[in-house]
C-alpha cells in the first residue's frame, strides 16, 4: 500500500501518556491550590510539585507499558521494543536516588500509586458525567460542562483562598500554566493526526518521482 494511502494514527500508548499526564498536571494544581485555599499549606512550590506529579505518572505508565508487554498484553516483535520503558525507569531511579532520602523510598511506590488512581478515578469521573449528560444533550455542549466543571472548582478554590487571605502573593495566573500544559497534552494526539495527515505531510513523505528526460 501506498504510504499516502494510509492514515496516520496517534499510537494508544502516546494517547494514555498525554491524557494521564494532561490530568495529573490539572490535578496537581487542583490539590495545591486547594491545601493552600483550606489552610494545609504547601511545603513545596507549584513548580516542584507539578515536577513530581509528572514525574511519578511518567513511572505510573512506564510501569504499566512494561507489564503490558512481559505479560503479553501488548504484541511485540522483540523485546527490544522494552528498551524506551527500562531506559524511562532507569533515570527515573537516579533522579529518585539523588533526590530521595532514605526514610522517602517507602512512600514514593505509595505516592506514584496515588497519583495512578487519581488520574485514573478523575478520567473515570469525567466520562461518567460525559455519559449521562450526552442523554440529554448534545455532545458539545456536555463536554463544555465537563470542562467548565473543572475549571469552576479551579477558580472556586482560588476565589476561596483570596477571601480567606490565604492566597498570600499568589496570583491565578500563577497557578495556570500546568492548567495550560495540561490542555495542550489533551490536544496533542489529535494535533498529531492531523498534522500526519495533511497534504503537506504526505506530499514530504510521498515525493513524486523525478522526472527523467531521455
Amino acid at each position: 500500500m501506498d504510504l499516502s494511502d494510509a492514515a496516520f494514527t496517534a499510537p494508544l500508548i502516546l494517547r494514555a501518556l498525554c491524557y494521564m499526564g494532561g490530568m495529573a498536571f490539572f490535578i496537581c494544581a487542583l490539590s495545591w491550590l486547594g491545601r493552600l485555599a483550606l489552610g494545609y499549606g504547601n511545603s513545596r512550590t507549584l513548580s516542584v510539585a507539578t515536577g513530581l506529579w509528572a514525574i511519578r505518572i511518567l513511572t505510573g505508565m512506564a510501569l504499566l507499558s512494561l507489564c503490558s508487554m512481559i505479560f503479553s498484553w501488548r504484541q511485540i516483535e522483540s523485546p527490544a521494543h522494552m528498551l524506551p520503558e527500562i531506559s524511562i525507569l532507569l533515570l527515573v531511579f537516579a533522579y529518585y536516588k539523588m533526590t530521595l532520602r532514605p526514610g522517602e523510598w517507602r512512600r514514593e511506590p505509595l505516592a506514584v500509586a496515588g497519583v495512578f488512581i487519581f488520574c485514573v478515578a478523575a478520567w473515570a469521573a469525567s466520562f461518567g458525567l460525559g455519559w449521562l449528560l450526552f442523554h440529554f444533550m448534545p455532545p458539545t455542549p456536555g463536554v463544555l460542562i465537563v470542562c467548565l466543571l473543572w475549571n469552576g472548582s479551579l477558580l472556586g478554590l482560588y476565589l476561596y483562598a483570596v477571601k480567606t487571605g490565604r492566597a498570600g502573593n499568589v496570583k491565578f495566573h500563577n497557578i495556570l500554566w500546568p492548567v495550560i500544559l495540561a490542555y495542550m497534552l489533551f490536544l496533542l494526539p489529535d494535533y498529531a493526526e492531523r498534522l500526519g495527515n495533511s497534504a503537506k505531510i504526505r506530499a514530504l513523505m510521498n515525493p513524486s518521482p523525478p522526472i527523467i528526460r531521455v
